[in-house]
């Protein structure tokens, strides 16, 4: 499997996308010279505002969700032939997608008010 590569300017940015890879085990280098980009990193994640310099590069704002799109990427997956959708409509309602058999993204919680909650769980008991 290839790795992550991390480069950013921006040191919360660097910071945190180290401390959530070291933390779910994916492999990753730290780019310092964007001029020798090694051939086992298959994608590198920059902060929004950081300099392009590869086609390889992800872009976001939050480390979390530049990790989330560079999962399937580091998987060499584009294309997933079964995806999984889990609703959780607990206090803290979230979404969590699983393709082949991957977590290519985990939990994403949602801020919602209780009409909405009570229109989509009444919706989604109406589905089954």
């Amino acid at each position: 499997m290839g790795k992550i590569g991390v480069y950013s300017k921006n040191p919360r940015f660097y910071y945190n996308a180290i401390k959530i890879l070291k933390e779910w085990e994916i492999p990753f280098l730290s780019v310092d010279d964007t001029n020798n980009i090694s051939n086992d990193m298959v994608v590198i994640i920059s902060y929004i505002e950081d300099v392009k310099f590869s086609e390889r590069q992800v872009f976001e704002t939050s480390p979390l969700s530049a990790i989330r799109k560079s999962i399937p990427k580091l998987l060499g997956k584009e294309r997933f032939r079964k995806v999984t959708i889990g609703i959780d409509p607990g206090p803290k309602p979230g979404i969590a997608t699983i393709g082949d058999g991957v977590v290519p993204s985990l939990e994403l919680q949602m801020e919602t008010g209780p009409i909405w909650k009570k229109s989509f769980i009444c919706w989604i008991s109406k589905q089954t």
